[in-house]
This record gives C-alpha cells, structure tokens and sequence, in this order.
C-alpha cells in the first residue's frame, strides 16, 4: 500500500492482500490437522493436555536439534516481523489523521519526526498491556481457546470496519463523517450487548441472557452500522468532492 499512487491501486493492494491470506492461513490451520494425524499414529503418553501446547511439545521432542533452532527462529521473525507491522500502521495512522494535522504548518521535520516516535512508544505500551492481559486470562482460564479468544476480541470492531467501508463503497448518496462514527458506535454496542460481557444483559433486567457466538460478531456489527449509517444522506459538497476525484482516478 506504501507504494500505491492513488486510490485505486491503494484499495487493488487492500483486496490482493486478503486474497494472498488465503493460502497463509490455510498452511497455519494444515499444521493442526498433520499434528493431529501424527500422533494419532503415533500416540504419546506425555503429549500436554491443552491444544495449544502441542506443537511447541512436537518441536522439543520430535524435530532434529537443527530444525528445531529453524522453526524458533522462524517463528521468533514472524512475531517480530508482525509486531514491528502493527507498531508502524498504529502510530502512522494515528499520526497522520490526530496530531499532525493539529502542528503548525511551518513545523520542523524533526517535530513530526518527535510525534511518530512517541506515538509508537504509545501503542507499544499499549500492545504490552493487551499481552499482558491476554495471558492473565490465559493462565486463569485454561479451558479457553485462543483462536475464539482472539477472533471473539476483533468482533467487537471489525464489523463497525466493514460497515463503513460498505457504504463507502456501496453508495454515493448515503452516511456522513460525523453520523459514520455514531454507526460505528452502535454496531460496537449492539454486539457488546448481546456478547454479553460482564453480565450487560442481567444488569438491564433479562433474565435468560443471550449469547451470540464470536463467529457472528462481525457479522451483526457490520448490518447495524450499515443500517445507522444509510439513515443519513451525504452533503452535496462531499459528493462533488468525490465525484472530482473519481474522475481523477485517485
């Protein structure tokens, strides 16, 4: 996306690279399933209980001593790789559309230089604190699986995501900026609610609550931002705006 020279080739990189994730997680999920086959071949009276202990179990125990370094090492520069990824779209992002709009026009490179770096700095703190978390709850909840755990945590924004980016790219006469972040905020809300977490829905008074299922957060979060967001029609002068810069192909 860094190398895109507009729009077009922008959103181009955005759909390739979701397509390009195709095969990556399937090669992760196949893992699993030749780990399951091993060792229903070959039993193991000390294989770990827990799933999600198994593979590191199979690299201690089964991999040669010079596969084993390959495979740590790999996977130590995939985390690292992702990490440093994730650090440098969070701090850009909030950047470039928080602060720096906010600097004096004539501010020095090294002032926005200076913001960048805190701004990673921040997010940094802020992914070590979510870790931490993480594997607070981990310890104390062993029966949990880390993929829902994972998946169920990105339910509860994503949809929001993709709602917007719906109507963005759906219809040219619908959602606002400011009623776009009210949709959102209802899309998080509704699926708050019926996940419920921390008892939401006893605390209103239901007393049979309902759960939905993580796999079906986004899902729900994308039709109620959707629906908020087509509620309300675009200004006139946003659509010009981009009506001129479809035709310049940006």
């Amino acid at each position: 996306m860094l190398t895109a020279k507009n729009r077009r080739q922008s959103a181009f990189a955005t759909i390739l690279s979701g397509i390009v994730d195709l095969p990556l997680v399937s090669a992760f999920i196949f893992i699993g399933v030749l780990l399951f086959a091993y060792y229903q071949a070959h039993p193991d009276s000390g294989m770990p209980a827990e799933s999600r202990e198994v593979f590191p179990y199979f690299i201690m125990k089964e991999m040669p001593a010079g596969m084993r370094g390959l495979v740590t090492a790999g996977i130590l520069a995939t985390a690292m790789g992702s990490l440093s990824t994730a650090l440098n779209a969070l701090a850009t992002s909030f950047s470039r559309d928080f602060i720096l709009p906010h600097l004096p026009a004539d501010a020095p490179e090294s002032k926005r230089i200076s913001v960048l770096r805190w701004s990673t700095v921040l997010f940094a703190v802020l992914i070590i604190l979510v870790g931490v978390a993480t594997a607070w709850y981990m310890a104390h909840h062993p029966e949990a699986k880390i993929i829902p755990l994972v998946l169920g945590i990105l339910g509860f924004t994503f949809g929001s995501l993709l709602g917007i980016f719906l109507v963005a790219v759906l219809t040219k006469s619908r959602g606002r900026d400011d009623t776009n972040i009210l949709a959102m905020v209802c899309g998080i809300l509704a699926v708050l609610f019926l996940s419920n977490p921390m008892g939401i829905q006893q605390m209103v008074g239901m007393k049979e609550p309902f759960v939905l299922s993580f796999p079906w957060r986004i899902t729900l979060g994308t039709l109620v931002t959707v629906g908020v967001a087509m509620l309300f029609s675009t200004p006139q002068n946003k659509r010009t705006e981009m009506s001129n810069v479809v035709d310049r192909g940006e």
